[in-house]
């Protein structure tokens, strides 16, 4: 997969939403984990990694840190564990169901005082028929009958666009597409370029074509939502970014779009849950959505927890474009709360 015909420069502005006005909170004073002030509620939801939550009945036992289980739930339609008399301190958890390949432990994790409700958010692999398994490898049959000379073309593609040159690159592409019509990756390197130049309706046709001729190539997908935003149609974001994650659930760029539209829909807690999954993962060009989560810790009323978002972000992106407001947020938050 070429840098360019993933638009990454674009879908870094499509999240620099506006931020110039961040509420804020101040930042975590020190409290102590481990002193019990009240019970806490322990909110877990196990999904499948394209988002689809799990069936009911799915075991979500809470760990301390040696291993011993302290409590337990099962998840509901919605596929969420509640437990609701969890006291402040350090866990892991480990969920197993007879519909996952594995039982899974997470790291661990700390719940603290000042909190009044915890979110963590659990994926697990399906469980697989061995019709199934023997079936995978044909999603991508596109992909595998490309002819070297097509390829050719594409790499000379990108290499154009590597140096922005975009006539050269877009004749290239279209070579490609001439002699392979189902090359997923050119159509979509074609809609890039369509939208560098401002024609959004051709690019739109490129991004529908390659995913009609090939499903399982991410990147179209991504460049679809990215048209979407800028149509704030955050439902079909979000349905596109989790087909997306689902091809590809080591994106940052993905998982970041798809954090800025669930809290566009107000899924707040789906929102800081997905940026967890960024920060898990190398995300140096999407620092911006611990911005995103803050933003979203302040619907939920968790103060504390958007202060240390905005924390978050600062260390990672200092001098980034929402620093300034950030710290002003914090500042002017600070004073209030004193």
């Amino acid at each position: 997969m070429f840098r360019h015909l993933g638009f990454v420069q674009y879908a870094t502005g499509c999240i620099l939403f506006v931020l110039m006005s961040l509420p804020a909170f101040p930042q975590r004073s020190g409290a102590n984990p481990s002193v019990p002030t009240h019970n806490i509620e322990l909110v877990v939801k196990v999904a499948f990694p394209n988002e689809r939550p799990v069936e009911r009945q799915t075991r979500v036992e809470l760990l301390n840190i040696p291993g011993v289980p302290v409590d337990e739930g099962f998840t509901d339609s919605q596929g969420e564990a509640h437990l609701r008399n969890v006291r402040p301190g350090a866990y892991r958890l480990r969920v197993t169901s007879v519909d996952t390949e594995e039982m899974v432990t997470v790291s661990t994790f700390n719940i603290y005082r000042e909190e009044s409700i915890h979110y963590e958010q659990v994926y697990v692999k399906p469980r697989q028929s061995k019709e199934q398994s023997s079936t995978q490898g044909s999603v991508s049959t596109a992909a595998l009958n490309i002819p070297d000379k097509a390829r050719n073309e594409v790499e000379k593609g990108a290499a154009a666009m590597d140096k922005e040159q975009w006539e050269e690159a877009r004749q290239h592409l279209s070579r490609a597409v001439e002699i392979y019509p189902a090359y997923a990756e050119a159509l979509n390197g074609l809609g890039v370029i369509a939208m560098k130049s401002g024609s959004r309706d051709e690019g739109r046709k490129y991004f529908e074509k390659a995913i009609a001729v090939d499903s399982s190539f991410a990147p179209s997908y991504v460049n679809m939502a990215k048209l979407y935003v800028l149509e704030s149609n955050f439902a079909k974001v979000e349905e596109l970014l989790n087909k997306a994650v689902a091809l590809s659930p080591m994106s940052s760029e993905s998982l970041s779009m798809l954090a800025y539209s669930q809290f566009s829909l107000k899924k707040y807690d789906l929102a800081v849950l997905t940026v967890k999954r960024v920060h898990d993962l190398p995300h140096q060009n999407f620092a911006v959505a611990h911005i995103v989560s803050a933003r979203a810790q302040e619907k939920l009323g968790q103060p504390v927890e958007a202060a240390a978002e905005y924390e978050t972000y600062l260390r990672e992106s200092p001098n980034g474009p929402s620093a300034e407001q950030a710290r002003a947020a914090l500042r002017v938050l600070q004073a209030r709360l004193k």
